[in-house]
């Protein structure tokens, strides 16, 4: 797909045998892709748009994101109709996800 990122912190790899620095590497590719999770997390409670947070962000960003967000908003509107707040809120949830599928179609 062409996307890529830079690390969040350099890692040295001049004079050292090929296992510690590739270990070096992707230590930091870890630390790199959570904070980045992290902050594209945030980024989609504030999003005008899923449709542009989704183009905005790396894809495993923008899918480990919808993932929790759904998975919230789902826990969410089973509280919300277990304790009678909202008898709709299960329906409404499902108009907003297929408007949302409907968006990147």
């Amino acid at each position: 797909e062409g996307e890529s990122f830079e690390l969040s912190e350099s890692v040295q790899v001049l004079g050292l045998p090929v296992e510690v620095w590739m270990t070096k590497v992707e230590n930091a590719m870890r630390t790199t892709l959570k904070e980045m999770c992290k902050k594209g997390i945030r980024r989609y409670a504030n999003a005008t748009s899923r449709t542009n947070w989704i183009l905005e962000e790396l894809g495993m960003v923008a899918l480990v994101g919808s993932q929790i967000w759904w998975t919230w908003e789902v826990i969410d509107v089973f509280r919300r109709v277990k304790n009678g707040q909202d008898k709709m809120a299960m329906k409404l949830l499902s108009d907003k996800l297929t408007l949302q599928l409907a968006d990147l179609t």
